[in-house]
């Protein structure tokens, strides 16, 4: 089994553990032939097919992945969280200049160069008359730091007494991510899914010999790797109402449509 279809086979178990009732009646759910990705069985031999489709903007994915993978690459060979941070400095945010990892034959270097760095400027920290007190010390120039000068173009340097992080956890991190957003892009996400789906499946049911069909729209990876879903006004009955609206004129091969979010207590709206 794929992770794929390892990954659909929870999300499909957790939906039912949601929507215990979402066929009208009992039934007993297998994978498929792929499609569909379930095939599910009443007690009167009817067969529905569950064809899963996942809610998820693929650029913001494959954007926060390189970048997952450039913090990861810092981040496993920095490991501060092993040790203390220094006497004035509680939290260090670490400013790339671009999305590129670390090389692994630079590892050794730039930790060598970090650390000093660190406690060179920890040592200056009230005689540096560019410290600007709860804002810290923002780093440009690295001279004599050269793996360093390569990979960042800042480092901020958060006094302790504004940021320190706890004892065992990273004090040398990247800043948080955050910034403004809107629900447009997961709206668009969304109808982006339905636009793929609905033309298909054409002649499904007589190969399989399905009675119905459904689609589970499920809001998954999209946790992690895109901006949220929802905003002022705009939550997840909101943006069921929306895809209820696209597909009210056509709704290709499907009986029943769910938008799913599978993340945290989860989610269901049964759009048709």
């Amino acid at each position: 089994m794929s992770k794929k279809q390892q990954r659909e086979k929870t999300i499909f178990a957790f939906f039912q553990q949601c929507e215990p009732n979402f066929a009208g009646t009992t039934v007993t759910c297998v994978p498929g032939n792929d499609p569909p990705d379930f095939v599910c069985t009443d007690i009167n031999g009817r067969r529905i097919g569950i064809e899963l489709g996942e809610w998820l903007n693929e650029q913001q994915m494959k954007s926060g992945k390189e970048r997952e993978a450039l913090e990861k690459s810092f981040m496993d060979a920095i490991q501060s969280e092993k040790t203390s941070h220094p006497q004035n400095i509680g939290t260090v945010w670490l400013g790339p200049k671009a999305m590129t990892p670390l090389k692994p034959a630079d590892q050794d270097d730039f930790r060598r160069e970090l650390y000093d760095q660190v406690q060179q400027v920890d040592r200056e920290w009230h005689t540096n008359k560019e410290v600007n007190g709860p804002q810290g010390y923002h780093q440009t120039d690295f001279s004599g730091y050269p793996t360093l000068q390569k990979y960042f173009g800042v480092l901020v340097f958060k006094p302790v007494c504004v940021l320190a992080q706890p004892s065992g956890f990273p004090w040398i991190l990247f800043r948080p991510h955050g910034g403004a957003y809107s629900s447009q892009s997961a709206i668009d996400a969304l109808s982006a899914l339905m636009q793929k789906k609905i033309p298909k499946y054409v002649g499904l049911r007589q190969k399989e010999q399905l009675s119905e069909l459904y689609l589970i729209a499920y809001f998954d990876q999209g946790l992690f790797y895109n901006t949220p879903y929802d905003t002022i006004g705009i939550g997840f009955s909101k943006i069921a109402d929306i895809c209820r609206t696209w597909l009210a004129a056509n709704r290709g091969q499907f009986d029943k449509v769910f938008v799913f979010d599978s993340t945290g207590d989860g989610k269901v709206e049964q759009i048709l």
